[in-house]
């Protein structure tokens, strides 16, 4: 919660991004609420087929900007952002991950992130068409529900990937905010 006082004919809007928790837990230790992402130039690095990825600062609410993904109707498009060690193993099943993100219209037919030890073992976390409105979108997954391929460890995650689908009906844009556990 957030108090200020502003001037009388002040005229401002006020946007909740619901990416961040209330009080840290004191008794989590190392594994309380924390941001894994905010797909920011200046603190990231994300590659899509390794070149720089797209930023933008339209509709960004998390850092100074945002990862872009524009995709062709029917199409996809995968950034990569690897060599940073995220340690998760200390979350339980039932902790959720939040992603933030925002999508320009009703063509995404999925998003799919990946949490990844090596190319060969990693946890899905997809987000159908249904769950994908346009505009903001806040959507919490347990960390249980995360689809393993391979013999992923959650403790040793040096690789973040996330894919965006369209539906055969047109182009979609969907615009990185955050992910938080």
């Amino acid at each position: 919660v957030f108090k200020a006082t502003l001037d009388e004919g002040f005229d401002a809007t006020i946007h909740e991004v619901a990416l961040y928790s209330l009080e840290a837990n004191a008794g989590a230790g190392e594994y309380g609420s924390r941001l894994i992402t905010s797909f920011d130039s200046d603190t990231e690095t994300w590659l899509q087929a390794s070149n720089p990825a797209t930023y933008t600062t339209t509709n960004t609410r998390v850092g100074a900007d945002s990862v872009q993904l524009a995709v062709s109707a029917n199409g996809s498009a995968t950034v990569t952002q690897s060599g940073t060690l995220v340690d998760l193993g200390g979350y339980s099943a039932a902790d959720e991950i939040v992603f933030a993100f925002y999508c320009d219209n009703g063509n995404a037919s999925s998003i799919r992130f990946r949490f990844a030890p090596d190319a060969a073992n990693y946890y899905d976390f997809t987000i159908p068409a249904s769950s994908i409105t346009t505009g903001f979108n806040i959507v919490r997954v347990l960390k249980g529900s995360a689809i393993a391929t391979g013999a992923p460890n959650w403790s040793t995650i040096t690789s973040l990937e996330v894919t965006v689908s369209a539906k055969s009906i047109g182009a979609v844009t969907v615009n990185l905010e955050g992910i938080r556990v």
